[in-house]
């Protein structure tokens, strides 16, 4: 399915355009911008949802602000200056040029944010959409008189979202086709997490509202949605204070049992079809492709960067700091040992780092097993083994440098609650101690842990890939286990697992 890039500006709204560029993540940059744009509504947004929400189409830039004319990516000092409140220069721009749009309708500024405007212009995805129900509801500070008002979209309109709001008490109850059930949001959380510029300082991205000033059953005097591409929502409070929220980040914000292991892709030799790859140039210049580098870590465990610069480390480190941009102190080392079998690879300095990278100046061999898929196969066939390698404490020793490193730690970490598999934490090379299990209970163990190896050895869980010079893998150090052919031209590195969870949370894969 084609990418369809809308445009914040006015003057292009209903219709979609083949190059948009989003807002710049730099504050003096964002706010050449909105001088330039001159819009109000856009200026009630802060800086995090511009950049993560918004776009301005090419039809707003000079050939001459992209790095050069056949490039798609703007130069550093890019700031959006043509048919910003009319479509007079349109000869002007790089490309204006909308699809799948005709005729379609120009709404002012001012227009684009009332309460339940429409969208009455038509585009490809228009045809055979059903008239919808749009319930706007205006809420007074009386505990439960609301006027509910109805507005039925005419025969022809279009609207984007399908969902009614009601509020009892201080929640808020959403029906949405993105949920099979609704969802429920809090009126206090909605005006504590409220990123205006009142609220939130822009600089620093803290809070600046004081927890202890909001009125513990603070209510709304009014609510309602913009049914436009925006998709917001929009808040009087009782206090006077206005809010305005993405509505997929608010309905992002609900409790639920469904965790990370049903968003992965268990593999094995049979399910195993293509490796996950990118290739190095695309990393360096798309966003799209560092998105696509997480929905792979997620799903599948690793990814391949191919196309590396064998010459030294610093284009591996490039691509690792494009993924990871506040790793400035990133440091590959080479390897100096291999391992006899498949493991989580633990080292003094990293034993609870998430991802390990290997980047392979020579053409070398990895061994993997999908860590969660055979630890499935455990339980499924004994569950009293699987259960002592979640239960068994295990001491791990490790030495670096003439210093010794202990930690307990679990062969299968196990979050009861959720139901899910955390960790895979195997490396027999440095298990220590089992003081904390019964001498009687030991023999049992071992026999728990090496019907894991047996099954973890089958040819049935092992993938092994080559990789080509200038190939960086990338893999989850938690999930997939792994062993090198050789340590010949191979450097590695380790990064922390908090990064790497929480940049995937920030680019709304998780």
């Amino acid at each position: 399915m084609e990418r369809k890039n809308r445009c914040c500006i006015a003057t292009c709204t209903g219709e979609r355009f083949d190059l948009a560029h989003r807002f710049p993540r730099s504050h003096e940059l964002t706010q050449s911008w909105l001088q330039a744009i001159d819009s109000q509504n856009l200026r009630n947004i802060n800086l995090r949802k511009l950049s993560d929400c918004y776009q301005v189409c090419a039809r707003h830039f000079l050939t001459s602000d992209y790095r050069h004319p056949n490039s798609r990516n703007l130069n550093k000092l890019a700031v959006p200056s043509l048919n910003l409140k009319d479509l007079s220069q349109l000869h002007l721009a790089r490309d204006s040029t909308p699809r799948g749009v005709e005729n379609a309708s120009v709404q002012t500024d001012s227009s684009t944010m009332k309460p339940l405007s429409i969208n009455d212009g038509t585009d490809e995805e228009a045809d055979n959409v059903p008239v919808e129900l749009v319930e706007c509801i205006e809420m007074y500070s009386n505990e439960c008189d609301y006027d509910i008002k109805k507005h039925l979209l005419k025969e022809g309109e279009r609207n984007d979202i399908s969902f009614k709001i009601t509020e009892f008490s201080s929640v808020f109850e959403i029906e949405h086709p993105k949920y099979e059930k609704p969802v429920y949001l809090n009126a206090f959380w909605l005006r504590f997490n409220c990123e205006c510029s009142d609220c939130f300082d822009l600089q620093t991205y803290r809070k600046k509202i004081n927890f202890m000033d909001i009125p513990e059953y603070i209510r709304p005097k009014e609510i309602f949605i913009e049914p436009l591409d925006t998709h917001t929502l929009f808040i009087e409070w009782e206090d006077d204070h206005n809010s305005t929220y993405d509505l997929e980040d608010v309905l992002r914000n609900q409790t639920s049992k469904e965790c990370l292991f049903s968003k992965k892709l268990l593999f094995d030799s049979i399910t195993f079809k293509e490796t996950p790859q990118t290739e190095f140039s695309k990393l360096v210049c798309f966003d799209d492709t560092v998105e696509k580098v997480f929905v792979n870590l997620i799903l599948h465990g690793f990814v391949c960067v191919t196309g590396i610069s064998t010459q030294n480390a610093s284009m591996a480190k490039l691509a690792i700091q494009r993924l990871f941009p506040h790793q400035q102190n990133l440091n590959f080392d080479v390897i100096d040992e291999t391992h006899s079998e498949v493991c989580s690879n633990i080292t003094y300095a990293n034993i609870d780092s998430g991802l390990k990278c290997f980047f392979s100046t020579h053409k070398s061999e990895v061994l993997l097993v999908d860590g969660l898929n055979v630890a499935e196969q455990l339980k499924k066939s004994d569950t009293f083994a699987f259960d002592r390698l979640i239960q068994t404490p295990v001491l791990l020793k490790v030495r670096d440098n003439n210093i010794w490193y202990e930690k307990l730690g679990h062969v299968i970490d196990y979050d009861d609650e959720i139901g899910e598999i955390i960790r895979i934490q195997l490396d027999t090379q440095i298990m220590g101690s089992l003081n904390m299990l019964p001498q009687l209970k030991i023999h049992d163990f071992y026999d728990s842990l090496k019907l894991f190896m047996t099954i973890i050895r089958t040819d049935k869980n092992q993938i092994l890939l080559s990789l080509e010079p200038g190939t960086m893998i990338i893999l989850d150090n938690w999930r997939v286990l792994h062993k090198l052919s050789s340590n010949i031209g191979i450097w590695q590195c380790y990064l922390n697992r908090n990064d790497y969870i929480g940049r995937a949370r920030y680019l709304g894969i998780l």
